[in-house]
């Protein structure tokens, strides 16, 4: 018996080996280990009635144990929810981090925009920074999110820091 398994993925036909598949308890070790009745196709793959569009992703991280979800950010939660049908509880866990974090990301962009209350003009996604903020730690933290542009006018070190330094308000 050929370890190649051919499986159809809502009508996608994605080819993989079985030990694979069987790397991690889920969906795919319990169908062959118990011998649950499978569904085949014309061509003889193994049919699974959903959709294909994150199964790429799903089988990667079945191969490596890990999956980089930093560029299917918009797309986490539909893949959490195709981890879940396959019992996959090792990226369901990197799914719920992933929005952890975002959900993290987004009140700290809000609370750095609300903290904003002079916009000096500056172009729509710009925001000012209060005195307050630690721009290395908030750099280090979300660099890979955002671009850091500083631009600081000279003052001295007698500068009132209760007043705005471009306004005066």
């Amino acid at each position: 018996m050929t370890d190649i398994v051919k499986l159809n993925i809502g009508g996608s036909i994605f080819q993989t080996s079985k030990s694979t598949l069987t790397k991690f308890d889920g969906f795919f070790r319990t169908m062959f280990e118990i011998g649950i009745p499978i569904i085949k196709d014309d061509s003889g793959a193994i049919f699974i009635d959903r959709d294909s569009k994150h199964f790429r992703l799903i089988l990667n991280f079945m191969r490596d144990g890990d999956l980089d979800l930093q560029k299917y950010l918009e797309d986490v939660t539909e893949i959490q929810k195709e981890a879940e049908f396959y019992l996959l509880d090792g990226l369901v866990e990197l799914c719920k981090k992933r929005q952890t974090a975002e959900d993290e990301l987004k009140t700290k962009k809000q609370d750095l925009k609300y903290s904003n209350i002079h916009d000096h003009g500056l172009p729509e996604g710009f925001i000012n920074y209060p005195v307050n903020v630690d721009l290395l730690e908030l750099q280090e933290k979300y660099g890979a999110r955002f671009e850091t542009y500083i631009n600081r006018k000279p003052f001295s070190d007698q500068v009132d820091y209760s007043v705005c330094r471009w306004c005066g308000f």
